[in-house]
This record gives C-alpha cells, sequence and structure tokens, in this order.
C-alpha cells in the first residue's frame, strides 16, 4: 500500500521539459571549462578582477547563479534524456577508480605537511575523501582570504550539514580547495604547504609563521577551484 502511494505521488508529477533538461545542462558548460581547462579559469578571473570581484566574491556569485545541483524545483520526474544519462553512470568500476585516486590525491596531500597540521585539516579525522576535497580551518572569512591571498580559491561547505545541532561544530570551518584531480603533486604539496600557513597565520598553529613570500604564493594560473 505505500508503494502504490509512493508512486501514485511520483506520477503525478510533471515531467521535465526537453527545454529545461538542455537550458540547464547548457548553464554547465562554463563550469565544465573552469574545472577541467586552465586558462577558461584564468580568463574568467581576470575578467572579475576588472569588475572589481576578488577571488572569494567571484567563486560565491558564480556558485549562488549556477550551482552544480538544483536548490528548487526538483519536484518533476525525469527527462528520458535525464534517465539515459543515469544508466551510464551504472558502471561502478570508473567511480570506484575515482575513489582510488581521489584518497591517494588526499593522502599525498596530507603527507606533504607536518603531523600538527594534519590532525587540524582532517575532516573528521579521515585521511580518504570522496571528490569533493574538504579541509577544516581555523575559521572560514579569514582563512579563505589568506588561501585567495596565496592564489587558492575555495567554496564555504554546503555540502556536509549535521543532523543533530550538537554536531555543528563537526561541520564548522569546512571549506572546499581546489580539485585535487587536476592538480599534479607538485601543486598538491604547494596547496598543502599554503594550508599549514593558513593554520598558522590564522589559527595560531605553533606560532605565526606566514611565508607570504614568490617561493609561497601560487598564482590562479598555478591552482584551480573546486565548486559544486
Amino acid at each position: 500500500q505505500l508503494f502504490d502511494k509512493l508512486a501514485a505521488a511520483v506520477e503525478a508529477l510533471p515531467f521535465e521539459s526537453n527545454w529545461e533538461r538542455f537550458m540547464f545542462l547548457a548553464k554547465k558548460i562554463p563550469t565544465v571549462f573552469v574545472y577541467n581547462w586552465r586558462p577558461a579559469t584564468i580568463a574568467i578571473e581576470r575578467v572579475a578582477g576588472l569588475f572589481g570581484l576578488n577571488r572569494n566574491q567571484l567563486t560565491d556569485k558564480y556558485r549562488k547563479k549556477n550551482p552544480g545541483f538544483m536548490h528548487g524545483g526538483y519536484m518533476i520526474r525525469p527527462s528520458p534524456a535525464m534517465i539515459q544519462d543515469m544508466e551510464t553512470a551504472t558502471d561502478l568500476m570508473h567511480w570506484e577508480e575515482l575513489q582510488v585516486e581521489a584518497t591517494r590525491k588526499y593522502r599525498h596531500f596530507l603527507n606533504s605537511m607536518s603531523p600538527e597540521a594534519q590532525e587540524k585539516v582532517k575532516v573528521f579525522g579521515s585521511d580518504t575523501s570522496c571528490c569533493y576535497f574538504f579541509a577544516r580551518f581555523p575559521d572560514t572569512v579569514n582563512s579563505r582570504t589568506h588561501l585567495a591571498k596565496n592564489g587558492i580559491i575555495s567554496i564555504t561547505n554546503q555540502t556536509f550539514l549535521p543532523f543533530h545541532k550538537e554536531d555543528q561544530h563537526l561541520v564548522d570551518h569546512m571549506i572546499a580547495l581546489p580539485s585535487f584531480f587536476a592538480l599534479t603533486d607538485a601543486e598538491l604539496s604547494k596547496v598543502a604547504r599554503i594550508c599549514e600557513d593558513t593554520w598558522r597565520v590564522v589559527g595560531g598553529l605553533g606560532g605565526s609563521n606566514s611565508n607570504d613570500d614568490d617561493s609561497n604564493n601560487v598564482v590562479a594560473e598555478d591552482i584551480l577551484s573546486d565548486g559544486e
């Protein structure tokens, strides 16, 4: 009986039209370029600079205007094209390979910093990561400002939310870093060094020891944004 009620409720929903599906995907084309093609990232950042937007403002505004997932209006039945896309995602081997690579990248990131810093940046104390590469920081605003100053574009956490209010501290000050998939191991080591420096400057880890010199400054040409 419960199944019949659920089935009837789903069947009563309107279908996503082909036009709506097309427009939703078309809006993701810039995001694909930003994630995977560095010249696009560089060009967008420089154009945004002409309008007075810094790295964090650019990221926040873009994410708000063009989120990776629908934040409303999703009570619809998927279009046939959407169902076809979902069927292609059933090859679990591909996703397992991505997870293995994500974990390798994240562990390289952790191993590029001191043990003290590792324990600070780990989310839930884990040394594994999904395809969104999060790290903990002493705060959100000042930490993101320091990261941006050193060339790292970041986004605030809107992915992990606590079930209970008393668990809010577990997800406070989680920040998504650039997509590790797009970075070389050498670039990951630079990101790790800057994250540790952020903990020193903003969080007082081991005393302030900022290294805002040319060797520590990784500009946007070197580091890509993650994003949702």
